[in-house]
């Protein structure tokens, strides 16, 4: 109803990933992923729920496409789809059929144009898991086949269909893996793995919401993603066992997707997007049923009571949808949290590295520390080495080792065949912890033990609290 939908919105504000993403100013493709996910599951409810419709299971289809475009994790959204109409079709026949084979066809038609957008003449056939390609393109198609296959053979049984379905599921990941196994080991497959494993780690939006060494934190991070999940998925279960028919499929669909996305978002906290938008309609769902039955006596008669009952209703509200926020607070007060370390200000550095006349008479390039390298570049003129971008995996890589050089002349190789003019570094980033040998560049760098082919440069003294700045030495 139009009443469950304010309320479905005021549920949704207080999501923190959700607010983190959609933040003011903040230019992210996730919000992008964010938007195309819930016009997917929008469409996908529809489709479960209600009669067959072409219209919407092409749309459905294209909104998929869009979302492979913009990042291939949304394979995981439409394996999500695609198992809920599965299931539909399991237990409801060739109707869900069509609307698979008209799902498959519109994510097919997406694919094909988004890869003559993307690739220039010559490299259409170009093999790659971390964006999109012709091996997404073989995939959707193969799933295309499927549902055509299904369709044809057109199984009345029950039985019958779980038989196809299996033996369909064994053809299209043997196709997979025949044609391309390594998508099977995800979208880094070709990703260096050192990358992967060093870079990825002082990532935050990758990083595991389970900690072992402190369970409070684990407790409070998961509690302030996930919490109402601990609520709603209970009151999911319930309302699949009593609600109608034809609804119980839609909160099927709503409850995997729980189901898949918030051990995701324990396991990395970046798929906490995707649960939040899937909590949302579970959790306003229980709150609607609370306000039923504080109204189940009918309207309040007199002009008090109906300011209590309004008051009780907006108390209901507003402390289910900041409850979780609440109990965060409380576990974090119980956190003995070790006192944050003082920040680099790189904001703050590359402001004066845009601005220092000395530094500026002709762009120079600076090997930094990885996470550094973004605000030099929005900020200045200056070239950089090292991004934190998977598709920079060369610059990652020499940066790494730069500055865990432990003889000064693998780095000065480095230097020389970079081009470097600047060095900088700052003594307590974190990214610092990955050099962590005492005679690693460094470590030599930050304890002013600088090699000879480099030479200070001075810095205002804020500044020079926390960096290092050094300028290479033409004559080395």
């Amino acid at each position: 109803s139009r009443q469950a939908l304010v309320y479905l919105g005021v549920v949704f504000l207080p999501q923190p990933a959700l607010l983190s993403y959609y933040a003011a100013a903040r230019p992210d493709h996730h919000s992008l992923i964010g938007l195309l996910f819930v016009l997917l599951l929008g469409c996908a409810l529809r489709l479960v729920s209600g009669r067959s419709d072409r219209r919407v299971a092409v749309a459905a289809g294209a909104i998929g496409g869009l979302g492979l475009w913009v990042s291939v994790e949304f394979l995981l959204p439409l394996a999500l789809v695609l198992t809920a109409l599965g299931v539909a079709w399991l237990i409801q026949g060739s109707e869900r059929a069509r609307s698979g084979r008209d799902f498959a066809l519109g994510l097919v038609l997406v694919v094909v144009l988004a890869l003559i957008a993307e690739r220039p003449s010559g490299l259409e056939f170009a093999v790659e898991y971390d964006r999109i390609s012709i091996v997404h393109l073989y995939v959707m198609a193969i799933i295309l086949a499927f549902w055509q296959a299904v369709l044809v053979v057109n199984v009345q049984s029950r039985p019958g269909r779980l038989g196809v379905g299996v033996f369909g599921l064994i053809g299209i990941f043997g196709a997979i893996a025949y044609a391309f196994p390594l998508f099977l080991a995800g979208p880094y497959a070709l990703v260096d793995a050192r990358v992967v494993a060093v870079w990825f780690k002082d990532t935050a939006e990758v990083r595991s919401l389970i900690n072992t060494a402190n369970p409070l934190k684990s407790l409070r991070e998961t509690l302030f993603l996930v919490g109402p999940a601990l609520v709603a998925g209970p009151w999911l279960w319930w309302q699949i066992k009593r609600d109608a028919p034809e609804r119980r499929l839609g909160w099927g669909l709503i409850g995997l997707g729980l189901v898949v996305f918030v051990p995701l978002t324990l396991y990395q906290a970046r798929w906490a997007t995707y649960a939040e938008f899937l909590i949302v309609p579970a959790y306003t769902s229980l709150i609607l049923a609370m306000l039923d039955r504080l109204d189940r006596d009918g309207l309040a008669a007199g002009i008090k009571a109906q300011i209590a009952r309004a008051a009780a209703r907006a108390m209901i509200v507003g402390g289910m949808a900041c409850a979780f926020l609440l109990l965060t607070v409380l576990v974090y007060k119980l956190e003995d949290a070790k006192p944050a370390t003082a920040g680099c200000g790189m904001a703050k550095m590359s402001k004066y590295m845009a601005a220092a006349p000395e530094l500026n008479k002709i762009p120079q390039r600076i090997m930094t520390l990885v996470f550094f390298g973004p605000e030099i570049l929005y900020r200045s003129d200056h070239a950089v080495v090292g991004t934190p971008y998977q598709r920079n995996t060369a610059g990652i890589l020499d940066t790494i080792d730069f500055f865990a050089a432990e003889k000064p002349s693998t780095a000065l190789a480095i230097a020389k065949s970079r081009g470097i003019d600047l060095v900088m570094i700052c003594t307590t980033a974190k990214e610092g912890r990955w050099y962590d040998k005492p005679d690693s560049l460094f470590r030599r760098l930050a304890t002013d033990r600088a090699p000879n082919w480099l030479s200070p440069v001075t810095l205002p003294k804020e500044l020079a609290k926390t960096f290092r700045l050094f300028a290479t030495k033409p004559a080395e």
